[in-house]
């Protein structure tokens, strides 16, 4: 149960860096950049008492003299190595007081670990299938010839379904393209997606737009960013990383705007590529 809690704290962190509210010394650490982080978190939220409990496990305990933060600015940053390590390869194994640190410096709730929460949840989630199936049985009694249409319709679904190779259920964007992933795989500083296979095999982001002539139009995809050209890519839909943008057509304008391409350069070189096949 506890590897499950491991997992729920991750992908919380995952949850923050797309939102763009993780803190830099968590998404990029170095043992320093850790023992930064604490002393910012220790100064700005109150402290309960299993907070209290998390910090002693980890700094030692404090005496009447010290608080945490003085401790916590001349805490040996060697110490924060092994967490340093999870969080660039989550495979790692590393000491608890590690994850629950993590915990307490993302705000994860609920923390400290306890079996107990796993347990009701588990047990919550049997009670839930149960009263469903119950439901169910009932429902295909009353409805003999819909629901064997449904079963029908259930049955093809699950053979598509049986058609993805296991284990990678889940996809992640790969700096020009989708690589499929296991979905209980953890990869940190990257967010994945359902699968899906038409995305996955053509829609890919074009490296070397400069190839591109008046034939891309119709067959590429593009969106304004940061850089000074704009993004293209091989097919429609939003873009990778910012779920919200769509693309857009490509066009002449953009083609002579952005690079330069005219209608007679792209007959010219469509020539060329064609002489050379020939």
């Amino acid at each position: 149960m506890f590897e499950e809690y491991k997992k729920r704290i991750l992908q919380h962190c995952h949850t923050l860096r797309s939102k763009g509210i993780l803190s830099s010394n968590i998404s990029l650490p170095t043992p320093g950049r850790l023992r930064e982080e604490c002393g910012t978190v220790y100064g700005s939220r109150q402290l309960t008492d299993s907070d209290k409990q998390v910090l002693r496990d980890f700094f030692g305990p404090s005496d009447s003299t010290k608080d945490f933060k003085i401790i916590i600015a001349g805490f040996d940053i060697d110490k924060f190595r092994p967490l340093n390590y999870y969080l660039k390869d989550s495979k790692i194994e590393t000491d608890a007081k590690n994850i629950e640190l993590l915990a307490w410096l993302t705000d994860y709730k609920p923390r400290p670990f306890k079996e107990e929460d796993f347990r009701q949840a588990d047990g919550g989630k049997v009670n839930n299938i149960s009263i469903f199936i119950r439901q169910l049985t009932k429902w295909i009694r009353k409805y003999r010839k819909e629901s064997t249409l449904i079963l029908f319709v259930l049955g093809f679904i699950i053979f598509l379904l049986m058609k993805i190779p296991p284990g990678n259920q889940c996809m992640y964007w790969a700096g020009d393209h989708y690589e499929a992933i296991d979905c209980n795989k953890q990869v940190f500083g990257v967010q994945s997606i359902a699968l899906d296979t038409i995305k996955l095999n053509h829609f890919k982001k074009i490296t070397k737009p400069d190839t591109m002539t008046t034939y891309s139009i119709g067959k590429v995809w593009y969106i304004k960013g940061d850089g000074p050209k704009p993004e293209c890519f091989t097919a429609d839909g939003m873009h990778p990383l910012h779920p919200g943008r769509d693309l857009r057509p490509l066009t002449l304008t953009i083609l002579r705007k952005y690079f330069g391409v005219t209608q007679e350069d792209s007959i010219q070189r469509n020539n060329t590529i064609q002489s050379r096949i020939n």
